[in-house]
């Protein structure tokens, strides 16, 4: 019995190619729709140019909360939907946010083309959306370089979160890269793989937002500024289990073996997220716990240096 005779066929993989491309295009749609979730709101402010100053009702927290966001904002301003903080006129992040909402709207197009057989119109939107993915990615990677020599104000994320940020962009670039690759070879089902992986991997940032977003609205938004520090590791591992969870599902789906070399790197980047964010909570807090103790003893009485959110100060 030969080697390839040993290796156990998927039972989950789908017949046809039209089957996967549709069980594709009906998995991106959850990575989409927290898309949306996450950015519409920031979208929205930044349109009208950052004009919202001042103090107002924090429509996520059940309109309870008055919560202030300070001067409004002289050309341009972006709202950071999981702590409610406004970043003002920096370059760099609107370049960022521009171009990652534009790959946004031209993804969620090509899911609906596909699923509908509409050809030529994804073939079209595909001639200037791949350029604009690629673009879309040096974007991020020129912001992280920058914000790497430049923190943004008012931001509680820890320092290393900024090399995490520019590696997550070069596997995005070389993801694109392989979707490419895959539609000169006419291999039409990798394509569409690549580009879905390629997509789940800059879904990272918009669950960056949405975990805390929602953890927000049932402990607040006061709460939510407090515990601001433990936020961003917990929503990155938040985020690459995620990932790794809709990364799998698509491989059953759609290849013969479903652990390949790039299932394996994502579960094992996915178990490094976890331990760097379970060494961070052991000196800083976990963030969930650390919401819901601000929550239970208010955030006027609450320290921020509570271990595990806890009630003992380190």
């Amino acid at each position: 019995m030969g080697d390839k005779d040993k290796i156990k066929k998927n039972p989950f993989r789908l017949t046809t190619q039209k089957a996967r491309l549709d069980a594709l295009c009906t998995l991106a749609l959850f990575p989409v729709v927290v898309c949306f979730a996450a950015f519409t709101r920031p979208v929205i402010y930044r349109i009208t140019g950052g004009l919202h100053g001042g103090t107002f009702k924090d429509v996520l927290h059940k309109g309870t909360e008055n919560v202030d966001v300070g001067q409004p904002c002289k050309r341009q301003g972006w709202l950071n939907n999981a702590m409610f903080v406004v970043t003002c006129d920096n370059t760099s992040l609107d370049i960022h946010s521009v171009l990652a909402v534009t790959w946004l709207l031209l993804f969620t197009m090509q899911i609906f083309f596909i699923k509908y057989n509409f050809r030529g119109f994804h073939k079209a939107v595909g001639k200037f959306g791949m350029p604009i993915a690629f673009v879309n990615a040096l974007g991020m990677m020129q912001f992280a370089a920058y914000d790497f020599f430049y923190p943004m104000e008012y931001t509680t994320r820890p320092a290393a979160f900024t090399p995490f940020m520019w590696f997550l962009s070069v596997e995005m670039i070389l993801y694109l890269k392989s979707s490419y690759d895959a539609l000169q070879n006419h291999d039409i089902t990798m394509h569409s793989l690549w580009m879905y992986r390629a997509f789940c991997k800059s879904f990272s940032t918009p669950v960056m937002r949405f975990y805390p977003m929602v953890l927000r609205y049932f402990f607040g938004t006061q709460c939510a500024a407090l515990n601001g520090e433990k936020a961003v590791f917990a929503a990155m591992t938040v985020a690459a289990f995620f990932i790794s969870g809709l990364s799998y599902i698509a491989n059953l789906l759609v290849l013969e073996q479903p652990m390949d070399k790039f299932m394996k790197t994502t579960f094992i980047k996915s178990g490094v997220t976890l331990l760097i964010d379970l060494i961070f909570a052991s000196s800083k807090g976990m963030f969930i716990t650390g919401m819901y103790t601000c929550w239970k003893v208010g955030p006027e009485n609450f320290n921020p240096s509570m271990a595990f959110g806890g009630g003992a100060e380190l």
